[in-house]
């Protein structure tokens, strides 16, 4: 477990931040074991809700092999398949955006401003770090490695054509393989 530092100045980073910022890209993401756990379980859950929701519709429509008898809830239950569709695309693209950040983002080292917990999400950080130009970007993000407080540093990537897009590490599903 990791404690709070004494003071407000930036700790030095850890050595795999250290490795990382030093590998040349395309690094190599493979996904956390949480991150696995977690687009495994919410895919399933998404998918079982949606495919009960879609028999459900498909029952009704074949029984009357028309749209114009359909009630109301049979149009709710089709939206709901729509949804449904659309949340587990976002799901994968979020992945692949996430995923693509770790491979071929510009990598820096970002400073946790502010650290909080919150009663659903845990740790919740403030951070900022800055880009190869000069210029301070801040974010904020669920901690999910809950070992990160006030001053202390850890990874970010980010799109070097659009910095403000970025992924911080200790947020993210992936994280860098790197040689043995």
């Amino acid at each position: 477990m990791n404690y709070p530092p004494i003071n407000d100045g930036p700790g030095p980073p850890t050595d795999l931040d250290l490795l990382v910022l030093e590998a040349g890209r395309p690094r190599t993401p493979r996904p956390t074991v949480r991150g696995v756990i977690w687009h495994v379980m919410g895919t399933s859950i998404v998918a079982l809700i949606g495919i009960s929701i879609a028999q459900a519709f498909y029952s009704d429509w074949t029984a009357s092999r028309s749209l114009a008898t359909l009630s109301f809830s049979d149009w709710v239950r089709a939206l709901a398949i729509v949804v449904f569709l659309l949340l587990t695309i976002a799901s994968f693209r979020q992945r692949a955006r996430d995923r693509e950040l770790t491979a071929n983002g510009n990598a820096a080292m970002a400073t946790v401003l502010s650290q909080e917990m919150h009663w659903r999400s845990g740790s919740w950080i403030t951070y900022c770090f800055t880009d190869t130009h000069g210029v301070k970007y801040q974010g904020s993000c669920s901690d999910k490695t809950k070992s990160l407080y006030k001053g202390m540093r850890f990874l970010v990537f980010y799109d070097p054509d659009q910095p403000s897009r970025h992924e911080p590490a200790c947020a993210s599903d992936f994280e860098v393989a790197l040689p043995q």
